[in-house]
């Protein structure tokens, strides 16, 4: 109010519009939607007054979120988009990220995931232009917070894909704490173990594709069944096609059932051509697999499945293998593992 007023004793109309979006922004802060709403509006007309597009990114943005909270996404979307075309026309890289994040938290809320991760993606890379252009704002808050996002939005959709399925409900997550587990006992950084939690919450998203008939069938599958599963990495990635994430996730959604010695699918890669994450998250889904029950066979006990891990070990490097080993308690792991060959990148 403070600012407002000051604003208005020295006559300047944009400094008074920018302390109206800020104290409409409180307002959301507090849940003080109606007075929000007035509050942006009175903004949004001294911009439009004024032709400042870049300002009136901002007041769309806040009435955006105004009608978001209250349960209005047509119109929460609508207004949303108006602030990110404010921002293009107006160059502001910031206002663009702000909106960008702002719609992706409205296409979450709707369940439409694709977008969601879309818009983020959209956020993520603009707060990267601003970091390396060092604006006075504070990314590296900005994006770590979008990166809480990306996970709260994959883990969802990983989610999703198991509801129908009381067999594999939570194997996405059990999947995901494990990977990470083996990718820190192997020295991997935080932004690796980042990449491969995210592509193991996704790594099954094929499986929607996958008659449910299929995937709970009782009993072996015949071959032309298994043939159908094993599209299910490349389904994934294809669901995918239009969603450019910051971190290599799709390597890993395809290639998580490959195989060290060339058994795998569904390219048949051998050796160092499957890459480091997917081989981490493979592995922790052989062993989820393995000591949860299926609609095919019961579960097997945690000694057990180790031991069929080890008669198996020619599927993973011996680093991911005594990594995996060492992170799931089967053996005590030397300081310094198994060279670690290869990149996340890769």
């Amino acid at each position: 109010c403070e600012t407002v007023a000051g604003a208005e004793r020295v006559g300047d109309r944009h400094l008074r519009g920018l302390a109206l979006v800020n104290r409409a922004e409180v307002q959301v802060a507090r849940q003080r939607y109606d007075e929000a709403l007035g509050v942006a509006d009175e903004a949004l007309r001294v911009f439009d007054e004024l032709g400042a597009a870049g300002a009136k990114s901002e007041a769309y943005r806040v009435i955006g979120m105004v009608y978001r909270e209250t349960g209005r996404p047509l119109l929460a979307e609508s207004r949303l988009r108006a602030a990110i075309e404010a921002a293009v026309a107006s160059g502001s890289v910031l206002a663009e990220a702000e909106a960008s994040r702002e719609i992706a938290v409205l296409f979450q809320g709707m369940g439409r995931n694709e977008n969601a991760l879309a818009m983020l993606n959209a956020s993520h890379r603009l707060f990267r232009r601003l970091d390396a252009r060092v604006d006075l704002v504070n990314v590296d808050r900005k994006l770590k917070a979008l990166q809480e996002a990306f996970l709260a939005v994959v883990r969802e959709w990983g989610r999703s894909i198991e509801s129908s399925d009381s067999y594999t409900f939570g194997h996405c997550e059990r999947v995901a704490d494990t990977a990470v587990a083996i990718a820190r006992r192997l020295g991997l950084n935080d932004q690796d173990q980042l990449t491969i939690r995210l592509g193991a919450y996704l790594h099954d998203l094929g499986k929607v594709r996958v008659p449910h008939e299929v995937l709970n069938k009782r009993g072996p599958l015949t071959a032309d069944e298994f043939a159908i599963v094993k599209m299910h990495p490349v389904w994934g990635v294809d669901l995918l096609a239009d969603v450019e994430f910051p971190w290599p996730i799709k390597p890993i959604i395809r290639w998580h059932h490959e195989k060290y010695d060339g058994t795998g699918y569904p390219d048949a890669l051998c050796g160092d051509e499957i890459p480091l994450s997917a081989q981490i998250v493979g592995v922790a889904d052989v062993y989820d697999a393995l000591t949860t029950t299926r609609a095919y066979r019961e579960s097997l006990p945690h000694e057990t499945a180790l031991q069929v891990m080890a008669e198996c070990r020619s599927w993973w490097s011996p680093a991911v293998h005594a990594g995996a080993m060492a992170a799931l308690g089967g053996f005590v792991c030397p300081l310094r593992p198994p060279e670690v060959r290869g990149t996340i990148a890769a």
